[in-house]
């Protein structure tokens, strides 16, 4: 842990834009209760407000971006259908 911190320090002297540069997030893998899930709530509604998508995330063990993007990529995937 201490040597982290320090490379940390270093590389922030080095680089001082490293310190504000983002961690890739990795790739979601979501299991086939919460596909399950997330697809009856999109069946009923194609938006998922904030409270909703506060307490999806709660029951699903995911964080709320993810519920969001969830959704936004449906959303999208749902219009490419459409249209072929």
């Amino acid at each position: 842990m201490k040597h982290e911190m320090v490379f940390t320090f270093l590389l922030m002297m080095v680089r001082p834009e490293a310190s504000t540069s983002r961690i890739p997030r990795r790739r979601t893998t979501f299991t086939v209760e919460q596909l399950y899930l997330l697809e009856m709530y999109f069946a009923q509604s194609q938006y998922v407000g904030c409270d909703e998508r506060e307490r999806l995330a709660r029951i699903l063990s995911l964080d709320e971006y993810q519920v969001k993007i969830w959704f936004q990529n449906r959303r999208i995937r749902m219009r490419r259908e459409a249209n072929k």
